[in-house]
């Protein structure tokens, strides 16, 4: 695997799907970032103007018929130029300066290919109070599975492989757990790099049925020590 140097362009991906709602706090916390981003939006066929959200941002979105968020994952990686990657949930916020903490961790050990920061819950604002009181966030922060608390080396991601599009909701769950077995230097960093949003629209709420059918899926792979890259 070749050096990839530890101050690189970082190419964040965001896929969206019917996700205006809170795409513009996204895309301001990669712009607000003090290191050089790319921002790819894969627009994942949306019809609630997400499209022209990303675009008064000053992005242009790759529009794709809806096929599912691993799907988009997938298309935005291959369009990524930068020497690291990152994926960010349509309605997650990075922290002040997470992106250049996560690459000082490539500039202090030069044979590191991913490193994950934590993630901390947040109920979103603009939820009225009964919306509130359904959603429970954890108190304090943790590592957890978040494709939006890791960087990832590029050649590193010809390891891991792609996300495994037969996933519908459990795609991020697979993925980083993949990253743990692929063998590749990775390591876990002691500080918040993405604040977590809660809302009623979370994909686990939305989709609990499918998710838990993709977990099951990721479980009996394990437990059979083989890895669908889908």
């Amino acid at each position: 695997m070749r050096m990839i140097r530890s101050n690189g362009l970082i190419s964040v991906i965001i896929p969206v799907w019917n996700g205006s709602a809170y795409l513009r706090e996204a895309i301001a916390s990669v712009r607000a970032q003090d290191v050089g981003t790319e921002i790819i939006v894969v627009d994942d066929g949306s019809t609630d103007g997400s499209r022209e959200a990303a675009a008064a941002l000053g992005c242009t979105p790759v529009v794709v018929p809806h096929a599912g968020i691993a799907k988009a994952c997938n298309i935005g990686l291959r369009r990524a130029t930068g020497d690291y990657l990152m994926m960010l949930d349509q309605d997650d916020v990075l922290c002040p300066g997470s992106l250049g903490k996560l690459l000082g961790a490539f500039a202090q050990d030069g044979s590191l290919h991913a490193a994950a920061a934590k993630a901390q819950d947040f109920i979103s604002p603009d939820l009225d109070g009964e919306a509130r009181d359904s959603l429970l966030p954890r108190a304090e922060p943790y590592h957890g599975l978040m494709t939006g608390a890791l960087l990832l080396q590029r050649d590193a991601r010809e390891i891991v492989g792609d996300f495994n599009e037969s996933f519908q909701a459990g795609q991020a769950v697979d993925y980083l757990l993949r990253i743990e077995r692929s063998g590749i230097n990775y390591k876990q960093l002691d500080f918040v790099s993405v604040m977590r949003r809660l809302h009623a629209k979370n994909t686990g709420r939305t989709m609990k049925d499918k998710r838990f059918g993709d977990y099951g899926a990721i479980l009996r792979a394990r437990l059979a020590g083989t890895v669908n890259n889908g």
